[in-house]
């Protein structure tokens, strides 16, 4: 059987600058699994990446709720 479902859903908000850019990201993941009761794993996360273009960049992930 064939199914349409949306897998993984995301939100992008980026801020460009001379300098610097900013990058900040909203995604919610369903992933399969084996489960017992049928249901897959619901992740919501969290991304941002600062870059300061003369230096270099730092990114960083943050799990917020895993169902």
């Amino acid at each position: 059987m064939k199914k349409n479902t949306r897998t993984k859903q995301s939100l992008v908000f980026s801020i460009l600058d001379k300098c610097w850019n900013l990058d900040l990201k909203y995604e919610r993941e369903v992933e399969p699994a084996s489960t017992t009761d049928g249901h897959p794993i619901k992740q919501d996360i969290l991304y941002m990446q600062l870059l300061l273009k003369p230096l270099g960049g730092i990114n960083q992930e943050y799990e917020i709720k895993k169902d």
